[in-house]
């Protein structure tokens, strides 16, 4: 089974006319290839960009420490692409990577049970970390350098199946701010794409599975598969609700929740109504494209299709001002919704991936 690539039935298959099977595969592998190395270079420019704009050094890293109790190398303090993770919820997963028993800095996180719903990310940095907590922010970094050449090779599979507007996941700006933030939006949304797509029944309830552990807000993306939604629901569910367990056992969260989802619509008027002119205009576009996609999701011909376009415009359309007031937070948010457009999965056996 390719998720990833393609076969000479594929091949054969396909609707280009006139094109030898082999000189088709190499097309398309030739395209994943190129696709792979451009969204990480996409990645690692805009990061680049991030970090010649802003002033990162020594103070930063000594003030996570001081707040987080975790200590790195002081090394980190004089490179400061490895530093941007320190103004924002990159915070948490350094944290989180660096406490896995629960009894030290993690529990002094802001909402920490809020925060453990995605440690899933935390902890395949701390593996590619190799275990030691000096190198956890390289480990984060490169588990979504990874995801990024993946989400870049498997579009370009999808523009083989789907056409071109398979392109609309490498336009996402979700994606790269939260590479170059080290969150887990890129790691979220590979996870999401390899559910949706694959034609395997056990690989998409595994990927459902971590996605519940890495971004479970996702997951209300899953129903675009069209089928297995029993395997979809049972699986991210699944992965969520061990998460929440482990928190509630293991985790003292005395602070105050923020208020991050609200009635429909009533964010964005705080927003647009008060808020500077960037910020509004943000938030103006951020609401287009969550009526646009309530409206489009309305027409799916497949009722699975149709529940996961509607649920997630309704889940936008919820956002407080606390996401929305913040550029970085409402597009990481919203990084599921371009996939959504990217994939016009409709329904029945015609639309349904195929196996290898």
């Amino acid at each position: 089974m390719y998720v990833a690539g393609v076969t000479r039935a594929q091949a054969l298959r396909s609707p280009v006319v006139g094109l030898p099977a082999d000189t088709l595969v190499g097309i398309v592998r030739r395209r994943m290839i190129i696709l792979a190395l451009m969204t990480v270079l996409a990645g690692l420019g805009f990061r680049s960009v991030l970090t010649a704009r802003t002033d990162l050094g020594p103070a930063d890293l000594e003030r996570f420490e001081s707040r987080s109790g975790v200590d790195l190398p002081d090394a980190y303090g004089k490179t400061p692409f490895f530093l941007l993770w320190t103004r924002g919820d990159g915070q948490a997963y350094v944290t989180l990577a660096a406490d896995l028993d629960l009894d030290g800095p993690a529990q002094h996180l802001l909402l920490p049970s809020y925060r453990y719903t995605r440690v899933g990310y935390a902890w395949l940095g701390r593996i590619v970390a190799l275990g030691r907590v000096a190198w956890v922010p390289v480990g984060l970094m490169l588990v979504n350098l990874t995801a990024l050449a993946a989400i870049g090779a498997l579009t370009g599979r999808l523009v083989h199946r789907f056409g071109e507007r398979a392109y609309l996941v490498l336009l996402n700006p979700g994606l790269y701010v939260g590479f170059a933030t080290d969150t887990a939006e890129p790691l979220g949304l590979l996870l999401l794409m390899v559910a949706v797509v694959t034609g395997s029944v056990l690989l998409t309830g595994v990927a459902s599975f971590a996605l519940g552990t890495v971004r479970p807000s996702f997951g209300i993306g899953l129903p675009a598969r069209g089928r297995n939604l029993g395997v979809l629901i049972g699986s991210v569910a699944g992965g969520a609700l061990l998460i929440r367990l482990i928190a509630l056992l293991a985790i003292q969260d005395n602070t105050t929740p923020i208020e991050t989802l609200g009635l429909p619509f009533a964010g964005y008027w705080e927003i647009i109504s008060t808020e500077p002119q960037t910020e509004a205009v943000g938030a103006a576009l951020l609401l287009f494209a969550a009526l646009t996609t309530a409206f489009v999701g309305g027409f799916r011909r497949s009722g699975a299709v149709r529940i996961a376009w509607l649920a997630n415009a309704v889940l936008m359309l919820c956002l407080g001002p606390f996401v929305l007031n913040d550029p970085f937070n409402w597009t990481r948010a919203a990084a599921v919704l371009p996939v959504l457009w990217a994939l016009p999965i409709q329904s029945g056996r015609a639309s349904a991936p195929q196996p290898a």
